[in-house]
């Protein structure tokens, strides 16, 4: 977790460093980093049912990071699928 935060704070870095060296503003080359929202996949949904709640106010408490397991991306993918598929007939 503290990897995803330290690289939103690179991305700050970053844009600072191009508008200093180069005079590259940020908003003309699409590189906004004032409110950066984070991503972040892991491991398998817990099934013991403390686990499940532990893992669910650890993750609503992670400010600014969406936290997604494997397992529940796998199934937002399949129902993606599914209505794709319904769309082409």
């Amino acid at each position: 977790m503290g990897s995803v935060r330290n690289n939103k704070w690179n991305g700050v870095l970053i844009a600072r460093f191009l508008h200093e060296k180069f005079g590259i503003v940020s908003r003309i080359h699409d590189i906004e980093s004032y409110a950066v929202h984070s991503f972040l996949i892991i491991g398998k949904t817990p099934t013991e049912v403390d686990q499940q709640k532990s893992f669910e106010l650890f993750r609503r408490n992670s400010k600014d990071v969406q936290i997604v397991t494997f397992d529940e991306l796998l199934e937002k993918l399949r129902q993606l699928r599914s209505f794709l598929a319904e769309e082409d007939e």
